[in-house]
């Protein structure tokens, strides 16, 4: 990709996806590029410049090696690396990025160079049906369009992947459509135990209303308020509540957007008139809105610590929350006896009877417990234990609040803190927060 930047850029996102690279430094405010990929595909980096990169890459152990190559201005130089290359054997994905790729053409139509007309002519290539983009928003008669980049693979490729579909994105902001190229549809089966988590996303924040609705729900809870009881019940009530009108008021956000930049490439694609510039501006205006949330939404299930929402990295949230299900998730687990268990179902009452075991009392009589605490080092002093004992105050639950990071996963009644912190003064918590009574039962009434 053409990145507009300088390598240690690259590299800081590089670390940031978990992935192997290499970038090449831009030229003022154009050029650049960089390759990643993920560090289970095994690519033979062959040769590189200021406009190409040429690669080798095995996407899985034991498979046979396929050629890749993107290249900017330079028609030549890609003409030498595939010369002598023989077309029978060559599994090529080859990409011309920008103006190149109506070079490449002149050049083998008045070149005549072998290795790459043998590319692209003698052995049938196949050239992506790429759509022409938008590069003058001039209204029509005098919209401009061209095909700015090209992909091409042959047949070599199509045989060893039929089902490869190649195809431009839909583009928002810049004249270079993406290109994505698909080699097969891959479908996993996620077996989930209990359903989806009801939780308070951050995203409903953003809302205007959304204040006022946490106001009423919990304001109209049923029943007299009593701490011990009450409390956990008002909290089940808002979040209930939140989820019912998260749904009229966000409704399906990936659809939504996937809608909308449907909408954009039509317009984009048709005559341009003032009407449609005018759509043009307000699809844009809401698709912004939209992507945003999904930003934060994916920032909350990435808990990327680090990095703040508003410079579009919603990709990255994204990986980073795919990063961690595939961390967290337990394929098979062994049991007390020794024997592994790989259903979902196995595996959830192994950890429960583990966590049942250890936390359940063996009921030991006094003299076994005085028998234990002798052979037990004091570390904890009279002074100690008084402070300990002492009750929270008002300082020491604003300041745990605000030291503790807002997408941390929250309790068992679903809210995070940075629920509390928005929300803990139009709820009037902070008394209950303060009362050391809740603080003590409070886990047993939330399980």
């Amino acid at each position: 990709m053409e990145t507009k930047c300088r390598s240690f850029g690259i590299e800081r996102v590089k670390k940031r996806l978990n992935m192997h690279g290499l970038a090449v430094d831009s030229r003022g405010k154009g050029g650049g590029l960089a390759l990643l990929w993920d560090k289970e595909v095994f690519v033979d980096l062959v040769s590189f410049s200021r406009y190409h990169m040429d690669a080798r890459v095995q996407l899985r152990e034991g498979e046979d090696y396929w050629r890749f190559t993107v290249s900017t201005v330079n028609p030549t130089l890609v003409n030498e690396l595939y010369l002598g290359i023989s077309s029978d054997v060559l599994v090529g994905f080859l990409i011309f990025l920008g103006y190149a790729s109506e070079t490449i053409m002149l050049f083998c139509l008045t070149q005549k160079r072998k290795g790459l007309s043998r590319l692209l002519n003698g052995n049938s290539a196949l050239f992506a049906k790429l759509l022409a983009t938008v590069v003058c928003m001039m209204e029509h008669p005098f919209t401009v369009r061209k095909r700015l980049d090209r992909a091409c693979v042959n047949l070599s490729w199509t045989t060893r992947w039929p089902a490869t579909v190649t195809q431009h994105l839909d583009r928002i902001y810049s004249d270079h459509a993406p290109i994505i190229t698909v080699r097969e549809k891959q479908c996993e089966k996620w077996a989930e135990v209990g359903g989806r988590p009801k939780r308070f996303e951050a995203l409903w924040i953003k809302s205007k209303d959304c204040e006022t609705v946490i106001s009423n729900l919990w304001n109209n809870s049923p029943g007299d308020f009593d701490l011990t009881n009450d409390f956990a019940s008002r909290l089940e009530n808002c979040k209930l509540g939140l989820l019912n009108w998260s749904r009229s008021e966000f409704g399906h956000i990936s659809k939504r957007i996937e809608f909308l930049e449907h909408e954009i490439a039509s317009i984009q694609s048709s005559a341009i008139t003032r009407t449609s510039r005018e759509r043009l501006s307000s699809l844009k205006a809401e698709l912004e809105s939209l992507l945003s949330a999904e930003e934060i939404k994916w920032k909350q299930r990435g808990k990327a610590a680090w990095l703040s929402e508003g410079d579009r990295n919603t990709a990255f949230f994204h990986a980073k929350a795919s990063h961690r299900r595939k961390i967290n998730h337990i394929d098979r687990i062994r049991d007390e006896t020794g024997c592994w268990c790989d259903e979902p179902a196995s595996i959830q009452g192994v950890i429960q009877r583990y966590f049942h075991t250890i936390f359940t009392s063996a009921r030991p009589t006094r003299e076994e417990l005085n028998e234990v605490i002798e052979t037990v080092p004091t570390r904890v002093t009279s002074e100690m234990n008084r402070k300990l004992l002492e009750d929270y105050s008002a300082e020491e639950v604003k300041a745990a609040l605000i030291q503790m990071f807002p997408f941390k996963s929250p309790g068992p009644d679903g809210m995070p803190q940075f629920f509390f912190n928005a929300f803990g003064t139009l709820l009037e918590m902070l008394p209950l927060l303060l009362s050391s009574n809740y603080l003590m039962i409070s886990h047993s009434i939330l399980l």
